[in-house]
């Protein structure tokens, strides 16, 4: 059986998450378009949000269009291809992945954490779960302290979830929870360790205090 790189299936899964029928190429265009009819931006490809004159320039150098064509894609006029969708959403999550990185402390942290988890975090920064006001979420902090257990619970805790447990954010966060639970010490696994270092306390302990053991030398002496 293949072995399945944890990065590339962070990115598949992602790529999923925000546009599936595009992944599992049942669509071979995309257009930017409002995903919901309260939003008031467009949004293109594998979830990049489009600012108007911004994403304009970076389509431009990105898919080497001209400026009209660019202003085109980024006003919903023009569709990209699914080729060009793939290209988009490498440079959005290498964004992102960078910005997690300098997040949590710099590349030896990063580097440091399970695939996975460095998936979840890089999944999580594109949906604006990641943190707020420029300060990491709780169960993010709890993840970098090493309590995944403790994160696990801490990213259900959320009002999307809580307003449609069924929806698809919903579900993304379960998986977040069923991933950092994977990686949680099970408390059981404690106790034996406690257990364990307090037994060999009481050893030393005993080692310490009983008396002298007597050669035969001496005992002959006695």
């Amino acid at each position: 059986k293949k072995k399945v790189d944890p990065k590339e299936e962070a990115k598949r899964k992602l790529r999923v998450r925000e546009n599936d029928p595009l992944e599992k190429g049942k669509q071979t265009t995309s257009i930017a378009k409002k995903l919901f009819e309260k939003e008031k931006f467009l949004t293109i490809g594998f979830g990049h949000r489009v600012v108007p004159k911004e994403s304009a320039k970076l389509f431009e150098e990105l898919f080497n269009v001209t400026a009209k064509q660019a202003k085109s894609i980024a006003l919903g006029k023009t569709p990209i291809t699914r080729d060009q969708a793939l290209k988009l959403f490498d440079r959005d999550y290498k964004v992102k992945e960078d910005d997690v990185i300098r997040r949590v402390g710099g590349e030896e942290v990063y580097k440091n954490l399970p695939s996975e988890i460095q998936g979840v975090f890089v999944d999580a920064n594109f949906r604006g779960d990641f943190q707020k006001n420029n300060k990491n979420y709780k169960w993010v902090q709890n993840t970098l302290d090493g309590d995944y257990a403790a994160a696990s619970t801490e990213v259900l805790d959320h009002n999307e979830l809580r307003a449609n447990p069924k929806g698809g954010v919903a579900k993304r966060l379960r998986d977040y929870s069923a991933i950092l639970a994977s990686f949680a010490v099970p408390k059981r696994l404690e106790v034996d360790e406690e257990a364990a270092v307090s037994t060999q306390e009481m050893q030393n302990s005993f080692m310490e205090q009983r008396p002298p053991i007597i050669s035969d030398a001496e005992l002959t002496a006695l």
